[in-house]
């Protein structure tokens, strides 16, 4: 998490991407939505999924959690 703070320390009002597994993603989730680690299976998060967080007044704010619309079209194709 201090990477994590690093990043929104130095990068105020900049776009910051962060890709990392599914485990890592919900903790990160946790993390912004500001849930203690017992909640970790609370937290859906699918392969391949984007979340969106925007960060208003040093507060998170969720655009999208678990979002894998991305991906329809794939699946469609490969049928």
């Amino acid at each position: 998490m201090a990477c994590v703070d690093n990043l929104l320390r130095n990068y105020p009002e900049k776009s910051v991407v962060l890709v990392s597994h599914k485990v890592v993603c919900q903790i990160l989730i946790l993390y912004f939505l500001g849930l203690d680690n017992p909640r970790f299976w609370q937290v859906a998060q699918d392969v391949s999924a984007i979340n969106l967080f925007e960060i208003r007044n040093g507060t998170p704010v969720t655009l999208l959690l678990n979002d894998s619309c991305h991906l329809d079209k794939l699946g469609k194709e490969g049928k």
